[in-house]
């Protein structure tokens, strides 16, 4: 019994260690490498959580996504490595690196197909950069005991996209061009502002923003309209009788068209 003793204390050691974090985090690297290769889910043990062979659409899933999941899981390290801080500070640098990718997908299909880029902003870019969103909320949506955490996500995530999002860049253009000035680059470009702004300034037209304002309210009323409908006729956001989440799931998808 002593020598059981002494062994998980050394074993306890082990993983407070360096060497131990080390260790950890070449064991979710394997893991990590395997995963990405394989149809099935697997737990932290490498072991598969289901012994339900994968159907079609799987091997779809699988197939479509397995450039980026071996991507992610050579590039980006394990979580366990240095408390996470690695894995979350290149999982953002992918993350925005994916948009950038989405988004100029996005403005050539709208010019090859003739659409306005206000109208492939609200579909298709919108689409692209709320998938990470939507498995967010659906994990916390089957996960959880309550519609809190989904429903919070995608909210949290707005307020994210447009406070930080906007804000951030916005904020560092405005206090570059203040301190830059009126360049030959700024005058080239605006020129028309020059009498009303003679010593530069970080300026964004507006072109379709009230449009995309106005749909997004619109989109917005109508979804929290049958959530809180929902709360009160199910005595609740998710869930209920069948047909009722199938029509509550079309009408919010019918939104996005």
């Amino acid at each position: 019994d002593d020598d059981d003793d002494d062994d998980d204390n050394d074993a306890s050691k082990l993983k407070s260690s360096g060497n131990g974090h080390l260790m950890i985090a070449n064991g979710s690297l394997s893991s990590e490498g395997e995963s990405s290769s394989s149809t099935s889910d697997t737990n932290s043990t490498g072991s598969s959580k289901s012994a339900t062979p994968p159907t079609a659409l799987d091997w779809i899933m699988h197939i479509a996504s397995l450039p980026w999941k071996v991507l992610f899981a050579v590039f980006v390290p394990p979580a366990p490595l240095m408390n996470g801080w690695p894995c979350f500070s290149l999982s953002l640098v992918f993350i925005g690196g994916l948009t950038a990718f989405v988004i100029d997908f996005a403005e050539l299909f709208g010019c090859v197909t003739h659409i306005q880029d206000s109208i492939t902003a609200i579909t298709l870019v919108a689409l692209g950069t709320s998938m990470p969103d939507l498995f967010a909320s659906r994990t916390a949506a089957v996960q959880d005991d309550n519609a809190d955490a989904s429903i919070v996500n995608v909210t949290g995530s707005n307020s994210v996209n447009v406070f930080l999002g906007i804000g951030l860049p916005w904020s560092m253009s405005a206090i570059y061009w203040s301190v830059a000035g009126a360049t030959p680059e700024w005058l080239a470009k605006h020129g028309e502002y020059a009498t009303s702004y003679p010593n530069g300034a970080f300026i964004v037209k507006s072109g379709d923003l009230v449009f995309g304002v106005v749909v997004f309210t619109a989109g917005a009323i109508v979804a929290l309209a049958i959530i809180h409908v929902r709360r009160v006729k199910f005595g609740g956001e998710l869930g209920g009788a069948y047909m009722p989440q199938v029509m509550s799931a079309s009408a919010l998808a019918m939104l996005w068209f």
